[in-house]
């Protein structure tokens, strides 16, 4: 028995979170880091992780961004950050992009979080009270476990 007689599989596209307004943070669990080959670039440095929670800036107005699993292109200072941090897969971290130098350079802030045990136990899709805890909508899937 063959595991790739007639088996085709289809390349997934990630999800790119790209901060765009200074204010927009994520709460995101480390997955990787990696280099891809881009248009402009033949190795940029990205960042995989699974975001739990997002806030982006619209209009000057603060709302609830993307969830789940995005890349994110490490410009340089979240390159320099996440150099320094050292994280290991399953780490969570708050990343914000605080403001824009005069010469157009991106500033941001990286914390990396000590879950107690309890947040790291993360719900199941019926666990109500959970998610009332975290003012989170019952619609809203959880984050995605390790």
């Amino acid at each position: 028995m063959s595991f790739l007689e007639d088996k085709k599989l289809e390349p997934k596209d990630g999800e790119i979170f790209k901060f765009t307004n200074p204010g927009e943070r994520i709460h995101a669990e480390f997955l990787s880091r990696r280099t891809v080959k881009t248009k402009k670039q033949e190795a940029a440095s990205v960042l995989d992780c699974n975001i739990i929670e997002s806030r982006i800036m619209d209009h000057g107005e603060e709302e609830s961004g993307p969830i789940h699993v995005h890349t994110i292109f490490e410009s340089m200072h979240i390159k320099q950050l996440f150099d320094e941090a050292g994280f290991q897969p399953g780490d969570n971290f708050i990343l914000q992009f605080c403001s824009v130098t005069a010469k157009g350079f991106k500033k941001f802030a990286l914390e990396k979080l000590s879950l107690p045990d309890s947040e790291a136990q993360l719900p199941d899709d019926n666990d109500r009270e959970w998610f009332k805890e975290r003012e989170l909508d019952d619609d809203e899937p959880p984050p995605i476990s390790r």
